[in-house]
């Protein structure tokens, strides 16, 4: 039988990329100066870009789940048949919802493909970590279980891929997230009215608010996930630290200067006064500058956040390293792992089990760090 890794098929490899990084066990408090990547500012927007309220769940039919480039939030749905009948599965999703039936499964994969992003990224930091440290494989089947491996037949080519679990920490930190966070006491509760949803999806209904609320888990700030993500894993004895890009600053505007006489009339258009000798104190919210490649090479890991953006190929760059084939365009709010950053500046990331390369010069972009003790 013939065995090969799926995950070699790039010149960089998501699972080895972060071997090199040190062992080193200090948290990011104060950014690096000697910045990179630069980030937008956005004072007054409506797209916070920590929040994900949807998720694009875009992946291609084809698209089977031997790809091992981070985990694929489809991949439930995509191979329900199989998931089914699969005891890990039922024991994951009976440690939380002993009453759950195959229906409820159907209709809760579903659910996790169209809000799953967020929670996909960050289970993809856990086997970067696992991978990253000496005898990283089996550590990770004392602290959780089951094996970080898996082998997936692929018959057109009668050969055998090494992949990973990803599936499975993806349910049972989903489920997890749904009943300690949540408070869903039924997987009713978790997946919702996602078959109206669907139908909504697929251009079978329409979408009145009036009488469509949206129930079920959602997305979530990422700071969010990773504050879930660290309780989930302190209980089986692995620290975790969570920072963002995203900062909140005061800012004071004197009575007189341009811009307080420019707030002060906004403020007054929705009906409040300002009196002519107050200073106008607000937060305003700005997104650090970040040396990704230097917090990758410590060893730390990174998620992006992006709101209406492009996916371009990594196998399309031309000579002279432009990219020009893109795989998604104006792709909605969404969450993926950082793998790597490419000389550029541009990120190589994981989103559905693939590999893509984001370009934070021209998408509008948010940060992540996680941090795991060693």
């Amino acid at each position: 039988m013939k065995i090969k890794s799926d995950i070699s098929k790039t010149s960089i490899n998501f699972n080895n990329v972060l071997k090199k990084a040190s062992t080193t066990t200090s948290k990011i408090t104060n950014y690096v100066t000697d910045q990179q990547v630069t980030f937008n500012s956005d004072n007054n927007s409506n797209n916070d870009l920590e929040t994900i309220t949807l998720c694009s769940s875009i992946f291609d039919s084809e698209n089977d789940s031997t790809s091992s480039f981070g985990g694929n939030q489809g991949a439930l749905v995509q191979n329900i048949e199989n998931y089914l009948n699969d005891e890990n599965i039922w024991e994951i999703v009976n440690k939380y919802y002993p009453d759950a039936t195959e229906e409820d499964l159907e209709l809760l994969f579903n659910r996790m493909n169209f809000v799953g992003c967020g929670y996909v990224a960050a289970i993809n930091t856990i086997f970067q970590y696992f991978q990253s440290i000496p005898n990283g494989e089996s550590k990770f089947e004392e602290i959780f279980g089951f094996s970080m491996l898996t082998y997936k037949q692929n018959s057109p080519g009668g050969e055998t891929y090494l992949g990973y679990r990803y599936e499975y920490m993806f349910l049972d930190f989903f489920l997890y997230y749904a009943k300690n966070e949540k408070g869903f006491q039924t997987i009713e509760e978790v997946y919702g009215n996602v078959e109206e949803e669907m139908k909504i999806r697929d251009n079978d209904a329409a979408l009145d608010d009036e009488i469509f609320i949206r129930t079920g888990m959602g997305g979530t700030s990422l700071i969010d996930v990773g504050r879930v993500l660290s309780g989930y894993l302190a209980e089986k004895g692995i620290q975790l630290s969570v920072n963002s890009n995203t900062i909140t600053k005061k800012v004071i505007l004197e009575p007189g200067t341009a811009e307080w006489k420019k707030r002060k009339k906004e403020l007054e258009e929705v009906g409040i006064n300002i009196p002519d000798n107050q200073p106008i104190i607000e937060n305003k919210t700005e997104k650090e500058k970040v040396n990704i490649k230097e917090v990758l090479r410590e060893g730390k890991f990174a998620i992006v956040s992006a709101h209406y953006f492009t996916l371009f190929s990594p196998e399309d760059l031309d000579g002279n390293g432009k990219l020009d084939d893109i795989v998604y365009d104006n792709v909605g709010d969404h969450a993926m792992t950082i793998v790597d950053v490419l000389d550029d500046g541009r990120y190589l990331v994981s989103s559905w089990g693939k590999e893509y390369i984001l370009d934070p010069s021209i998408d509008d972009t948010g940060v992540i760090i996680y941090d795991y003790e060693r």
